[in-house]
């Protein structure tokens, strides 16, 4: 092989180089640079270089640097080829993650779903809250019941509903009891439902559910429980990620009052005035749930106690009377109370075989356990919400 020839092949050998550098976008060119400069030295000095008796090692220089370059330069193409692989596969596992985020935010909004509306209470079933009752019925019942009406009148019917009140006063269930009422989807979220730990994920599930619920044809209640924990007011030190939330959410009550789906959000809160004005501004109607009044308390008590025996100094408007301020949870529990106690003296006096019955609670026993079981809602609350109501 003569000079002018090696010279030749070593400028070839150069330009296939630099091309292959360019070409397969090798992350670390280094060894690639170091190779193409010695070459180009050698190419330059080869001619001048002829009868230098160090002609031959330089030969051999030449060849193990292009040996020890090439060598380089396949270990960086399977790395190349690797790291592509990586690439596919992160690229897959993202996929996979993905998919995996969509399906979790399915099934956790299908849970939300009550599968079997008999489970839910009857209208009739819920004790007093009668102008509660009415302005629900008119709000979401009478444009299911009577839609050829609210047609001809152009008039749209009251999409977003908001019921406030102290806790344990039968919101959720008169939400259920309207919709199975009007045989409507129930679903019941709560604030758990729409926030994720991960980043973005809790706009997708909000927008995942008014998805879900405007897909339906049939008429659909969407219960949002505890509203004050997703919509409070704004402030400066608010994080980026619920502002985001709420911004969302805004965004879907607005999508849901101009469809012509027949979907009806109602929400509930033990503190209105926490709500941010944007969301307030969202609900059409707002509908105070207060304490039951005496009539209530009465028709409450003589609905659970209908079963337990008691003395005959005990009636329905006595009880009425001890247990003003109480919400009907408390009565609830109440109730519950005088029933085992009265359980009780019927498991004694059959374990001492003196008689069948027993004992029965006269009003003694009973205000003993009133004494017991104090009002869970205080008089300043209450007057805190009849004010926000006037």
């Amino acid at each position: 092989l003569s000079d002018e020839n090696l010279v030749q092949a070593l400028s070839e050998c150069f330009e296939a180089l630099k091309l292959a550098t360019v070409e397969r976008r090798v992350p670390d060119p280094t060894a690639i640079n170091e190779m193409i400069v010695r070459t180009k030295w050698i190419a330059s000095i080869l001619p001048v270089q002829n009868e230098n008796e160090h002609r031959h090692s330089m030969l051999n220089t030449i060849i193990a640097t292009l040996e020890t370059t090439l060598t380089k330069m396949k270990a960086k193409e399977v790395k190349t080829e690797d790291l592509n692989k990586d690439e596919e596969m992160d690229t897959d596992n993202e996929k996979e993650t993905l998919d995996s985020f969509a399906s979790s935010r399915r099934n956790a909004l299908e849970s939300t779903l009550v599968a079997n509306t008999e489970s839910l209470p009857l209208l009739s079933d819920i004790v007093g809250l009668k102008e509660a009752k009415e302005a629900l019925l008119e709000a979401l019942v009478d444009p299911i019941l009577y839609p050829e009406w609210f047609e001809q009148s152009n008039l749209s019917p009251w999409r977003c509903v908001l019921l406030f009140g102290p806790p344990g006063t039968g919101k959720s269930a008169l939400c259920g009891a309207i919709a199975r009422e009007v045989s409507a989807r129930f679903y019941t979220i709560s604030s758990s439902d729409l926030i994720s730990s991960w980043s973005g994920q809790s706009e997708k599930l909000i927008r995942s559910l008014f998805d879900l619920v405007l897909s339906n044809e049939g008429p659909s209640i969407v219960f949002m429980d505890e509203v004050d924990s997703l919509c409070r007011k704004r402030n400066n030190n608010e994080d980026d990620a619920n502002r985001r939330v709420k911004t969302e959410l805004l965004v879907q009550i607005s999508r849901l009052q101009t469809s012509k789906s027949r979907v009806f959000l109602i929400s509930a809160t033990n503190c209105p005035w926490d709500l941010d004005p944007a969301f307030l501004r969202r609900f059409e109607k707002k509908i105070y749930i207060g304490l039951p009044d005496a009539e209530s308390r009465e028709a409450l008590f003589a609905k659970l106690l209908n079963r337990t025996e008691m003395s005959c100094d005990v009636d329905w408007k006595w009880l009425s009377s001890e247990t003003e301020g109480h919400s009907g949870d408390d009565i609830r529990r109440l109730s519950n109370e005088i029933a085992f106690a009265q359980f009780r003296l019927y498991k004694a006096a059959k374990k001492s075989m003196e008689t069948t019955r027993g004992k029965l609670l006269g009003r003694e026993e009973i205000s003993l356990i009133l004494s017991r079981s104090p009002p869970t809602v205080s008089q300043e609350y209450v007057r805190q919400f009849e004010s926000y109501s006037n």
